[in-house]
Protein backbone atom coordinates (compact mmCIF):
# COMPACT_ATOMS: atom_id res chain seq x y z
CA UNK A 1 0.00 0.00 0.00
CA UNK A 2 1.60 3.49 -0.78
CA UNK A 3 0.24 7.05 -1.87
CA UNK A 4 0.21 8.66 -5.20
CA UNK A 5 -0.28 11.81 -5.35
CA UNK A 6 -0.51 12.83 -8.64
CA UNK A 7 0.68 16.69 -9.28
CA UNK A 8 0.34 19.37 -11.80
CA UNK A 9 3.26 17.50 -14.24
CA UNK A 10 0.69 14.47 -14.32
CA UNK A 11 -2.48 17.09 -15.00
CA UNK A 12 0.32 18.53 -18.08
CA UNK A 13 1.12 15.68 -19.45
CA UNK A 14 5.34 16.18 -18.35
CA UNK A 15 5.34 13.37 -16.11
CA UNK A 16 6.88 10.07 -16.56
CA UNK A 17 3.80 8.78 -16.99
CA UNK A 18 1.72 10.81 -19.00
CA UNK A 19 -0.84 12.94 -18.27
CA UNK A 20 -4.59 13.56 -17.67
CA UNK A 21 -6.55 16.57 -18.12
CA UNK A 22 -8.06 17.46 -14.42
CA UNK A 23 -11.08 19.66 -16.31
CA UNK A 24 -12.32 16.61 -18.60
CA UNK A 25 -11.90 13.91 -16.08
CA UNK A 26 -15.24 11.53 -16.53
CA UNK A 27 -13.80 8.14 -14.53
CA UNK A 28 -14.69 5.97 -17.50
CA UNK A 29 -12.47 3.09 -18.93
CA UNK A 30 -9.26 5.36 -20.27
CA UNK A 31 -9.61 7.17 -17.04
CA UNK A 32 -9.11 4.30 -14.24
CA UNK A 33 -6.35 2.56 -16.36
CA UNK A 34 -4.19 5.62 -16.88
CA UNK A 35 -4.24 5.76 -12.77
CA UNK A 36 -3.59 2.09 -13.11
CA UNK A 37 -0.49 2.62 -15.06
CA UNK A 38 0.85 5.29 -13.02
CA UNK A 39 0.41 2.47 -9.72
CA UNK A 40 2.09 0.33 -11.90
CA UNK A 41 5.37 2.54 -12.88
CA UNK A 42 5.64 4.04 -9.02
CA UNK A 43 5.81 0.55 -7.47
CA UNK A 44 8.33 -0.53 -10.46
CA UNK A 45 10.44 2.85 -9.34
CA UNK A 46 10.42 2.02 -5.85
CA UNK A 47 10.87 -1.56 -5.87
CA UNK A 48 14.14 -0.89 -8.42
CA UNK A 49 12.04 -3.64 -10.97
CA UNK A 50 12.14 -6.28 -8.43
CA UNK A 51 8.38 -6.09 -7.13
CA UNK A 52 5.66 -7.90 -8.51
CA UNK A 53 3.91 -4.71 -10.38
CA UNK A 54 3.05 -5.38 -13.64
CA UNK A 55 -0.74 -5.93 -14.44
CA UNK A 56 -2.39 -8.30 -16.84
CA UNK A 57 -5.95 -9.04 -18.24
CA UNK A 58 -7.08 -10.40 -15.35
CA UNK A 59 -4.64 -9.10 -12.59
CA UNK A 60 -5.15 -5.04 -12.31
CA UNK A 61 -4.29 -2.56 -10.15
CA UNK A 62 -6.90 -1.81 -6.95
CA UNK A 63 -7.32 1.79 -6.79
CA UNK A 64 -8.58 3.46 -3.25
CA UNK A 65 -9.75 6.88 -3.74
CA UNK A 66 -8.97 9.23 -0.62
CA UNK A 67 -12.06 8.63 0.90
CA UNK A 68 -11.03 4.94 0.93
CA UNK A 69 -13.72 3.26 -1.87
CA UNK A 70 -12.35 0.75 -3.79
CA UNK A 71 -12.23 1.98 -7.52
CA UNK A 72 -14.04 1.15 -9.63
CA UNK A 73 -16.70 1.19 -6.76
CA UNK A 74 -20.40 0.24 -7.22
CA UNK A 75 -20.83 3.97 -9.05
CA UNK A 76 -17.30 4.36 -10.93
CA UNK A 77 -16.06 7.41 -9.15
CA UNK A 78 -12.82 8.71 -7.81
CA UNK A 79 -13.72 11.61 -5.86
CA UNK A 80 -10.76 13.21 -5.95
CA UNK A 81 -8.09 12.04 -8.70
CA UNK A 82 -5.45 13.79 -7.43
CA UNK A 83 -5.42 11.94 -3.87
CA UNK A 84 -5.63 8.28 -4.51
CA UNK A 85 -3.94 5.05 -2.88
CA UNK A 86 -2.36 2.08 -4.31
CA UNK A 87 -2.65 -1.00 -3.23
CA UNK A 88 0.16 -3.43 -4.28
CA UNK A 89 -0.03 -6.59 -5.51
CA UNK A 90 0.57 -9.54 -3.53
CA UNK A 91 4.20 -11.01 -3.24
CA UNK A 92 5.44 -11.90 -0.07
CA UNK A 93 8.01 -14.88 -0.25
CA UNK A 94 9.55 -17.26 1.61
CA UNK A 95 13.52 -16.57 2.22
CA UNK A 96 15.99 -18.19 -0.13
CA UNK A 97 17.19 -21.39 0.83
CA UNK A 98 20.76 -20.42 -0.18
CA UNK A 99 20.96 -17.85 2.60
CA UNK A 100 19.16 -19.47 5.59
CA UNK A 101 18.71 -22.11 8.04
CA UNK A 102 16.28 -24.92 8.09
CA UNK A 103 15.20 -23.51 11.58
CA UNK A 104 14.86 -19.58 11.86
CA UNK A 105 18.09 -18.42 13.78
CA UNK A 106 15.48 -16.43 15.87
CA UNK A 107 13.09 -18.98 16.68
CA UNK A 108 13.31 -21.04 20.01
CA UNK A 109 10.89 -23.74 18.26
CA UNK A 110 10.12 -27.05 20.83
CA UNK A 111 8.16 -30.32 19.95
CA UNK A 112 4.03 -30.10 20.96
CA UNK A 113 4.49 -33.69 22.67
CA UNK A 114 7.71 -33.41 25.03
CA UNK A 115 7.80 -29.63 25.40
CA UNK A 116 11.36 -29.98 24.41
CA UNK A 117 13.63 -27.58 21.81
CA UNK A 118 14.12 -28.97 18.32
CA UNK A 119 18.00 -29.19 17.17
CA UNK A 120 19.38 -30.11 14.15
CA UNK A 121 23.04 -31.49 13.25
CA UNK A 122 23.36 -30.33 9.46
CA UNK A 123 21.66 -26.88 9.93
CA UNK A 124 21.53 -25.14 6.74
CA UNK A 125 19.73 -26.37 3.83
CA UNK A 126 22.85 -26.97 1.97
CA UNK A 127 23.87 -29.25 4.60
CA UNK A 128 21.14 -31.05 5.05
CA UNK A 129 20.34 -31.77 1.67
CA UNK A 130 23.10 -34.27 1.74
CA UNK A 131 21.56 -36.09 4.40
CA UNK A 132 19.25 -37.46 1.45
CA UNK A 133 19.99 -40.72 -0.47
CA UNK A 134 18.88 -38.83 -3.74
CA UNK A 135 20.29 -35.58 -4.13
CA UNK A 136 17.88 -33.20 -3.83
CA UNK A 137 20.13 -29.60 -3.96
CA UNK A 138 18.72 -28.71 -7.76
CA UNK A 139 15.03 -29.33 -6.19
CA UNK A 140 15.66 -26.89 -3.62
CA UNK A 141 16.70 -23.94 -5.47
CA UNK A 142 14.07 -24.31 -8.20
CA UNK A 143 12.93 -21.40 -10.03
CA UNK A 144 9.77 -21.57 -11.23
CA UNK A 145 9.70 -18.70 -13.69
CA UNK A 146 9.11 -20.50 -17.05
CA UNK A 147 7.33 -23.70 -15.72
CA UNK A 148 5.67 -24.15 -12.20
CA UNK A 149 6.72 -26.99 -9.92
CA UNK A 150 4.68 -29.63 -9.91
CA UNK A 151 3.80 -33.18 -8.72
CA UNK A 152 6.57 -35.73 -8.83
CA UNK A 153 9.50 -33.26 -10.01
CA UNK A 154 10.98 -33.51 -6.30
CA UNK A 155 11.90 -37.29 -6.22
CA UNK A 156 9.89 -38.01 -3.01
CA UNK A 157 9.63 -41.40 -1.67
CA UNK A 158 5.82 -40.80 -0.51
CA UNK A 159 3.10 -39.70 -1.80
CA UNK A 160 -0.20 -39.01 -0.04
CA UNK A 161 -3.79 -37.81 -1.19
CA UNK A 162 -6.18 -36.74 0.76
CA UNK A 163 -9.50 -39.22 1.29
CA UNK A 164 -12.93 -38.08 1.26
CA UNK A 165 -13.42 -39.23 5.21
CA UNK A 166 -9.99 -36.89 5.25
CA UNK A 167 -10.76 -33.58 7.83
CA UNK A 168 -9.10 -30.89 5.59
CA UNK A 169 -10.43 -27.55 5.78
CA UNK A 170 -9.32 -24.38 5.30
CA UNK A 171 -10.66 -20.99 6.70
CA UNK A 172 -10.39 -17.22 5.19
CA UNK A 173 -10.47 -13.98 7.41
CA UNK A 174 -11.11 -10.62 6.14
CA UNK A 175 -9.26 -8.69 8.04
CA UNK A 176 -11.29 -5.21 7.58
CA UNK A 177 -8.77 -3.33 10.03
CA UNK A 178 -11.35 -0.82 10.55
CA UNK A 179 -14.15 -2.79 11.77
CA UNK A 180 -14.64 -6.39 12.69
CA UNK A 181 -13.13 -9.18 10.89
CA UNK A 182 -15.01 -11.41 8.59
CA UNK A 183 -14.34 -14.98 9.12
CA UNK A 184 -15.46 -18.69 6.90
CA UNK A 185 -14.74 -22.16 6.67
CA UNK A 186 -15.29 -24.77 4.60
CA UNK A 187 -13.86 -28.32 3.35
CA UNK A 188 -10.96 -28.55 0.92
CA UNK A 189 -11.94 -31.48 -2.15
CA UNK A 190 -8.16 -32.37 -2.80
CA UNK A 191 -4.83 -32.38 -1.41
CA UNK A 192 -1.60 -33.86 -2.39
CA UNK A 193 1.91 -34.58 -0.18
CA UNK A 194 5.34 -35.41 -1.18
CA UNK A 195 7.88 -35.75 1.18
CA UNK A 196 11.26 -37.78 2.19
CA UNK A 197 12.06 -38.79 6.21
CA UNK A 198 14.88 -40.82 5.95
CA UNK A 199 16.67 -41.73 9.51
CA UNK A 200 19.67 -40.31 9.85
CA UNK A 201 20.94 -42.09 12.82
CA UNK A 202 19.85 -39.41 15.63
CA UNK A 203 16.64 -38.50 16.98
CA UNK A 204 15.89 -35.27 14.87
CA UNK A 205 16.92 -35.62 11.31
CA UNK A 206 15.97 -33.55 8.40
CA UNK A 207 12.41 -33.73 6.35
CA UNK A 208 12.28 -33.04 2.66
CA UNK A 209 8.83 -31.43 1.81
CA UNK A 210 8.91 -32.01 -2.31
CA UNK A 211 4.52 -31.12 -2.76
CA UNK A 212 1.91 -29.93 -1.01
CA UNK A 213 -1.38 -29.10 -2.66
CA UNK A 214 -4.84 -28.10 -1.68
CA UNK A 215 -8.02 -26.85 -3.85
CA UNK A 216 -11.65 -26.80 -3.42
CA UNK A 217 -13.54 -26.13 -6.55
CA UNK A 218 -16.95 -26.45 -5.26
CA UNK A 219 -17.50 -24.23 -2.14
CA UNK A 220 -17.65 -20.51 -2.38
CA UNK A 221 -16.17 -18.70 0.74
CA UNK A 222 -18.53 -15.65 1.92
CA UNK A 223 -17.08 -12.77 3.84
CA UNK A 224 -17.79 -9.11 4.32
CA UNK A 225 -15.59 -6.43 3.54
CA UNK A 226 -16.81 -2.82 5.83
CA UNK A 227 -14.67 -1.08 3.16
CA UNK A 228 -16.84 -2.38 -0.06
CA UNK A 229 -19.74 -2.49 2.10
CA UNK A 230 -20.43 -5.75 -0.03
CA UNK A 231 -20.15 -9.28 0.28
CA UNK A 232 -16.84 -10.68 -1.21
CA UNK A 233 -16.82 -13.74 -2.65
CA UNK A 234 -14.04 -16.47 -2.99
CA UNK A 235 -14.04 -19.56 -4.88
CA UNK A 236 -11.61 -22.19 -6.58
CA UNK A 237 -9.41 -22.15 -4.24
CA UNK A 238 -5.63 -23.63 -5.07
CA UNK A 239 -2.67 -23.82 -2.68
CA UNK A 240 0.88 -24.85 -4.30
CA UNK A 241 4.29 -25.23 -3.25
CA UNK A 242 6.76 -23.23 -5.17
CA UNK A 243 9.48 -25.24 -4.41
CA UNK A 244 10.37 -27.71 -2.39
CA UNK A 245 11.41 -26.91 1.19
CA UNK A 246 13.20 -28.60 4.39
CA UNK A 247 12.06 -29.22 7.66
CA UNK A 248 12.68 -31.30 10.86
CA UNK A 249 10.98 -34.60 11.61
CA UNK A 250 11.17 -36.47 15.20
CA UNK A 251 12.31 -40.30 14.83
CA UNK A 252 10.60 -40.77 18.22
CA UNK A 253 7.42 -39.15 18.09
CA UNK A 254 6.89 -39.27 13.93
CA UNK A 255 6.24 -35.34 14.77
CA UNK A 256 7.28 -32.80 11.83
CA UNK A 257 8.37 -28.86 12.13
CA UNK A 258 8.54 -26.66 9.25
CA UNK A 259 9.62 -23.24 9.88
CA UNK A 260 8.04 -19.83 9.48
CA UNK A 261 8.56 -18.23 6.10
CA UNK A 262 10.20 -21.58 4.66
CA UNK A 263 7.50 -22.65 2.65
CA UNK A 264 6.89 -20.32 -0.71
CA UNK A 265 3.47 -20.71 -2.22
CA UNK A 266 1.20 -19.52 -4.69
CA UNK A 267 -2.23 -18.94 -4.35
CA UNK A 268 -4.98 -18.72 -6.98
CA UNK A 269 -8.35 -18.37 -6.47
CA UNK A 270 -11.96 -16.23 -8.07
CA UNK A 271 -12.50 -12.95 -6.48
CA UNK A 272 -16.00 -11.22 -6.78
CA UNK A 273 -17.41 -8.48 -4.89
CA UNK A 274 -21.34 -8.47 -4.46
CA UNK A 275 -23.02 -8.43 -8.05
CA UNK A 276 -19.65 -7.74 -9.82
CA UNK A 277 -17.87 -10.09 -12.39
CA UNK A 278 -15.34 -12.85 -10.68
CA UNK A 279 -12.01 -12.11 -11.04
CA UNK A 280 -8.91 -14.39 -10.89
CA UNK A 281 -6.58 -13.62 -8.74
CA UNK A 282 -3.47 -14.81 -7.56
CA UNK A 283 -0.99 -14.06 -4.54
CA UNK A 284 2.92 -15.14 -3.69
CA UNK A 285 2.94 -15.82 0.21
CA UNK A 286 4.79 -17.88 2.77
CA UNK A 287 3.77 -19.61 6.02
CA UNK A 288 3.80 -16.85 8.56
CA UNK A 289 4.21 -18.87 11.92
CA UNK A 290 6.05 -22.16 12.15
CA UNK A 291 3.95 -25.57 10.99
CA UNK A 292 4.16 -28.53 13.52
CA UNK A 293 2.43 -31.94 12.02
CA UNK A 294 2.83 -35.57 12.60
CA UNK A 295 3.67 -38.75 10.53
CA UNK A 296 2.00 -41.76 11.05
CA UNK A 297 2.55 -45.35 11.30
CA UNK A 298 1.76 -46.11 8.11
CA UNK A 299 3.51 -43.24 6.09
CA UNK A 300 -0.02 -40.84 6.32
CA UNK A 301 0.66 -37.22 7.02
CA UNK A 302 -1.74 -34.28 9.04
CA UNK A 303 -0.16 -31.17 9.39
CA UNK A 304 -1.77 -28.35 11.65
CA UNK A 305 -1.96 -24.73 11.03
CA UNK A 306 -0.51 -23.52 8.07
CA UNK A 307 -1.51 -19.87 8.58
CA UNK A 308 -0.69 -17.04 5.31
CA UNK A 309 -1.75 -14.22 6.50
CA UNK A 310 -1.14 -10.61 4.76
CA UNK A 311 -2.77 -7.21 5.64
CA UNK A 312 -6.04 -8.20 4.11
CA UNK A 313 -6.71 -11.56 3.90
CA UNK A 314 -5.51 -14.47 6.01
CA UNK A 315 -5.54 -18.36 5.62
CA UNK A 316 -5.53 -21.03 7.63
CA UNK A 317 -4.81 -24.75 7.04
CA UNK A 318 -5.52 -28.18 9.01
CA UNK A 319 -4.17 -30.81 6.32
CA UNK A 320 -4.76 -34.73 6.45
CA UNK A 321 -3.20 -36.45 3.96
CA UNK A 322 -4.35 -40.17 4.49
CA UNK A 323 -4.44 -42.14 1.43
CA UNK A 324 -1.62 -43.81 -0.37
CA UNK A 325 -0.81 -42.87 -3.80
CA UNK A 326 1.60 -44.10 -6.10
CA UNK A 327 5.02 -43.77 -4.48
CA UNK A 328 3.77 -44.13 -0.95
CA UNK A 329 4.94 -47.38 0.97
Amino acid sequence: MFSLCLGSKHWGGEGETGGIDINNWTNDDEDIDAIRSMCQEQCVNESNGAGNCLQSPDKKWQIKNHEKMAVPDPLMLIDNPAEITCKVPKDKRARNPAKTKVIPPTSTPKWPSTDQPLALSCGDFETCANEFPTPIGPSLYYNDAETPWGPGMGGADHQFTTSLAGHSSLAITLANPRSTPSFDAGALDYGEVEYSAPNCGELECPFYLANLTISNHSNVWQLYSHDLLDDVYISDVTVALRRPTLGVWNTATGELYLGEERLDLIVTGTLQIGEGSPLNETYFVTNSAAIFGQIGLDGAVEIFDVQVDDREFSLEATLDYDAPASLAF
